[in-house]
């Protein structure tokens, strides 16, 4: 059988992949704004969806692109469907990638992001005080304290003793002086006050008066660290001798010790939290005792920039085909890890932790991988990312498929793999997967212009189509390549984006020339023509009650595509 028409030139019309939109132009856009893009940790802010060029009401919908590691959408983003949202409060530091989708009365699907970076509060903004200094004196000895603050602005300080029994000299200023005869505990507190605005914050630390001649230890070292980065505790010793002896311990809380015996020892953590350590020293000369703890808080480590995994297009593939696949991954990170899998297929995968393995088809239909990226960086911090990939076995040369309508008949089709192949290996993971079942034609246009599209909404969806199945990733645009937009094609459509086809496709039961790909225009990829069944087309649209929505023709009644199934490959002669 020849093929039917020509490669024509024309005015390219607009197929929208996901919103059932005509073959039309469309400047609908989103803008996705915020009251700010950086945001203080442990604060909110707006997001807002402006849509314009379309055809009013809009309909909006946000979601969570991307995030910092363990961040859930629920914790930032519990409202999805207004065109203004709250997004917050933000508890982990890094970047926050948000998407609307915005849809408007014709149908049109236009998208927009917007990156928020949460950031930790400025220094010279935080009106904090802590107190620095020991935390075990003797009694007779002077210990010296200061008050340590990143606030920027004039303030002074005022120093007490809040329980117990000591002296402090001077009781103004930066730093004192505490003195006590007497053992037991002692709280030490600060007043800082801003001296332009009188505003007070306060800090207190307990402090262990000990004997002048008993055993003391203390921990030193920095108590904060982050995710898998390595600190160093010391044991420090007041009125030991030199024969002493260390048992480092965790009490609670996450990460490990290394050198548990030694007076120094190194604590790291991969999990975040806080961290109770212990060290008893013993001093092996008259063996005298003392124990010290020490709370260490593991902060979140940087967090890996979200990034995208390229895998290769849907490709046709035969049963026992030994096949490379390659992962590209856009980051400037080095440590990455691969690993593949098989969603169904059951292929053999020789190594699924390359990032370019060869794949054996095992399969007379679709082979569905899915690759995930685990990236590191140099703080610790990962972050995965995956794609999906569709192997599609096909044996012969002009492969059918058969569109089962309900009340209406057979709709068959043959399929031009010789000159679409990703197009026709699109398709055909959706009909093996049996993802067009109980879908609809939810479009259909008569007269001089001759459409039937299909391939997005459940029959649930008529007569308002709100919510559209979810589709695989969108493919490159073959329409150059392709047949023309003839009476009987079976063709892709897609978004103004040459290459954002995904699940949608339309019929064409008129001549639609225009819409063919030539050197100027992308043109909308025809993949198959229809061999039985152009009757049925016909009759839906000639039967099926439409309402005209701002130029655009949708069907009233549920239209229901029971069934897209391959026909069984014709044996040779």
């Amino acid at each position: 059988m020849s093929r039917l028409g020509v490669m024509a030139t024309g005015l390219i019309l607009a197929f929208v992949q996901v919103s059932c939109t005509p073959p039309k132009p469309t400047d609908l856009e989103v803008t996705a704004v915020a009251t700010q893009t950086e945001v203080v940790q442990g604060e909110s802010l707006e997001l807002q969806a402006v849509a314009s060029k379309g055809v009013d009401p809009y309909i909006y919908r946000w979601n969570l692109h991307a995030a910092p590691s363990g961040v859930d959408q629920i914790e930032v983003l519990s409202e999805l469907t207004s065109q203004t949202v709250t997004a917050g409060p933000f508890g982990t530091l890094g970047e926050y990638d948000f998407r609307v989708m915005a849809t408007d009365n014709e149908g049109f699907t236009a998208y927009d992001f917007i990156t928020i970076t949460v950031i930790e509060r400025a220094p010279g903004d935080v009106f904090e005080v802590s107190i620095d200094g020991p935390v075990t004196v003797i009694t007779g000895e002077p210990a010296t304290y200061s008050a340590q603050t990143t606030y920027a602005h004039d303030v002074e300080y005022e120093w007490f003793i809040a329980s117990g029994e000591a002296d402090l000299d001077p009781t103004t200023g930066e730093t004192t002086t505490l003195t006590t005869e007497t053992e037991g505990d002692v709280t030490l507190q600060i007043i800082m006050r801003d001296i332009d605005t009188g505003e007070e914050t306060t800090a207190s630390l307990n402090v262990e008066v000990r004997p002048e001649d008993e055993l003391i230890a203390t921990i030193t070292g920095e108590t904060t660290t982050t995710q898998g980065a390595p600190i160093e505790l010391t044991a420090e010793v007041v009125n030991g001798s030199d024969d002493l002896s260390f048992a480092w311990r965790i009490v609670s809380g996450p990460g490990g010790l290394e050198g548990d015996d030694q007076a120094t020892v190194t604590f790291t953590s991969p999990e975040t939290g806080e961290t109770i350590i212990e060290v008893e020293v013993t001093d092996n000369e008259d063996q005298d005792q003392a124990i010290a703890q020490a709370t260490i808080t593991i902060e979140e480590a940087e967090p890996v920039e979200p990034f995208t995994v390229d895998v290769d297009q849907p490709t046709l593939v035969t049963q026992g085909q030994a096949i490379q696949v390659t992962a590209t991954v856009e980051t400037e990170l080095e440590d990455l890890t691969y690993q593949w899998r098989a969603e169904s297929g059951d292929p053999d995968i020789d190594d699924p932790t390359s990032f370019s393995p060869t794949v054996t088809i095992n399969t007379d239909t679709t082979t569905h991988l899915v690759v995930e990226v685990t990236a590191t960086n140099e703080a610790g911090s990962q972050r995965t990312e995956t794609a999906d990939l569709f192997l599609v076995t096909l044996e012969e040369e002009e492969p059918v498929v058969a569109f089962e309508v309900e009340q209406y008949g057979t709709i068959r089709v043959r399929l031009t793999p010789d000159l679409t192949p990703i197009t026709v290996a699109n398709f055909l993971s959706y009909v093996d997967e049996q993802f067009y079942d109980g879908l609809v034609f939810h479009r259909i246009e008569t007269g001089s212009f001759g459409v039937v599209q299909g391939g997005a909404y459940p029959a649930e969806e008529v007569p308002d189509y709100q919510n559209v199945k979810t589709p695989h990733a969108p493919i490159a645009n073959e329409a150059q390549t392709a047949l023309s937009n003839l009476r009987g094609t079976l063709a892709m459509a897609r978004s103004n984006a040459p290459d954002s086809a995904t699940s949608q496709f339309y019929f064409n039961t008129t001549d639609n020339t225009q819409l063919d790909g030539t050197e100027n225009l992308a043109g909308y990829c025809v993949f198959g023509e229809v061999i039985e069944g152009l009757e049925v087309l016909d009759q839906i649209s000639e039967q099926v009650e439409t309402e005209n929505r701002n130029g655009l023709n949708f069907a009233l009644e549920a239209v229901i595509i029971t069934s897209v199934r391959r026909e069984p490959a014709t044996p040779a002669p």
